[in-house]
């Protein structure tokens, strides 16, 4: 039977993700793009991590799809920490980070040329659903790039599998 061994990897991949989100937060750069990015970099570690580990664990008796499933178990337990965290940052944490955004947003906006009366028809919008738009958001690409680095994770990993006989 395979043993599991994405749930430590999981906590430890969201925790760093978190941690540097602090950081970009704390720091003002919260709105770089390029250190936005950067934050996948903890995420395709982690995963590629819990794949290799799930297969020496496992002696290696494993198959791409088993390391692959190991992967997307701990891309499920990232994405469900990391959506639980942008709800308290959004809500409790840091209650101004949404005023941030939406000021950000039109700044893009209109540094873009947007007319400032699609601007201001798009505010109240954007107010209402701001929040449901970044975690969801947040949400989808976390897994989707998840699922990728689960597929690469499972590449990486060492598999030889024993014959049932």
């Amino acid at each position: 039977m395979n043993k599991k061994t994405h749930l430590s990897y999981a906590i430890i991949t969201a925790l760093a993700m978190i941690v540097y989100w602090v950081i970009l937060y704390v720091t003002g750069q919260m709105f770089n793009k390029g250190l936005q990015w950067f934050s996948y970099l903890f995420y395709l570690a982690g995963i590629i991590l819990a794949c290799i580990n799930f297969s020496k664990v496992n002696e290696g008796n494993v198959t791409y799809g088993n390391v692959f499933g190991a992967g997307f178990r701990t891309t499920a337990l990232v994405s469900i920490i990391y959506f639980l965290w942008m709800l308290l940052a959004f809500k409790l944490i840091f209650p101004d980070l949404k005023d941030k955004m939406l000021e950000f947003t039109m700044q893009e906006m209109t540094k873009n040329g947007t007319s400032q009366d699609i601007i201001d028809k798009s505010m109240p919008f954007l107010t209402k659903y701001l929040t449901m738009i970044i975690i969801g958001s947040t949400l989808f690409y976390g897994v989707l790039a998840g699922v990728v680095f689960s597929l690469i994770g499972a590449a990486v990993a060492k598999k030889n599998p024993k014959p049932i006989v």
